[in-house]
């Protein structure tokens, strides 16, 4: 009797066979290892490498009044730069350093009206700042000068008076001087005088503020008050009631639409 004997290879699919090779290699030690080493070169890459160190690129947009300077910026990085995270890894890499902390330093800062900061691999921070334009200069009640600026802020303190509006602040107690500024813009946009000082002060504990203008007559107006109506009343009074400047002490605004002039 003869006794044959079929031998046959299995056959494995195609996604089995990889399957099996994958576990394979992944129980293979050197896998491992490549795979530990390869996350260690990557962490000191982006952490310890020079090439990621931190590069600031800084661009501002000044003006000729309010002083900054590139090296102010450059200080407060380095100084975060530091700074070190477990008391041995410093922050001057592009991927540990701290904007939030730069950030917080442009905002305290009363001369930048905005900032942009970016990061941009592998180690360019790229930093865009705009620098209030001063609006008026203001001669405040501790006798200093001060550039301000459009929101009513002190932005600086000045040894010098531009060619700019002057306000008069003899108030110990006033800080904000927005609505103030608001006035004069609104009324300097559309007349032909020009308002070039306003004082401000106290009558019987009542703050009375006054603009003086380009042609002598003095403007009494209320700071608290609607700055648009006040303006547009001004407006209505000049173009109707007052056509000949010349001898016209004062108009008063201060009242609603009872308008009083001399």
């Amino acid at each position: 009797m003869k006794i044959v004997i079929h031998f046959q290879k299995k056959k494995f699919p195609l996604g089995k066979i990889a399957k099996r090779d994958y576990y394979r290699q992944k129980k293979n030690p050197l896998f491992f290892i490549f795979f530990f080493l390869s996350i260690c070169f990557a962490i000191y890459f982006l952490i310890f490498s020079p090439v990621c160190k931190v590069k600031p690129i800084i661009e501002i947009e000044d003006n000729n009044l309010v002083n900054f300077k590139k090296e102010e910026v450059e200080k407060i990085i380095k100084e975060i730069s530091k700074e070190k995270y477990f008391f041995f890894i410093q922050k001057d890499s592009l991927i540990l350093f701290p904007t939030k902390k730069l950030k917080e330093f442009f905002i305290k800062d009363s001369r930048i009206e905005e900032f942009k900061i970016e990061k941009e691999p592998p180690n360019f921070l790229k930093i865009n700042l705009k620098i209030f334009k001063p609006e008026a200069v203001l001669f405040d009640f501790d006798q200093k000068y001060y550039l301000i600026n459009q929101n009513g802020k002190k932005i600086i303190e000045i040894n010098f008076q531009p060619d700019l509006v002057l306000i008069e602040n003899k108030i110990k107690e006033k800080k904000d001087f927005e609505s103030v500024i608001n006035f004069f813009k609104e009324t300097n946009k559309i007349f032909d005088f020009k308002i070039v000082k306003i004082e401000i002060y106290q009558d019987k504990g009542v703050e009375l503020d006054k603009a003086i203008t380009s042609e002598g007559w003095e403007i009494y107006f209320d700071g608290a008050g609607d700055i648009k109506k006040q303006v547009d009343n001004l407006s209505l009074v000049i173009r109707e009631k007052i056509k000949d400047r010349k001898n016209l002490s004062y108009i008063d605004l201060r009242f609603g639409n009872r308008i009083f002039y001399k």
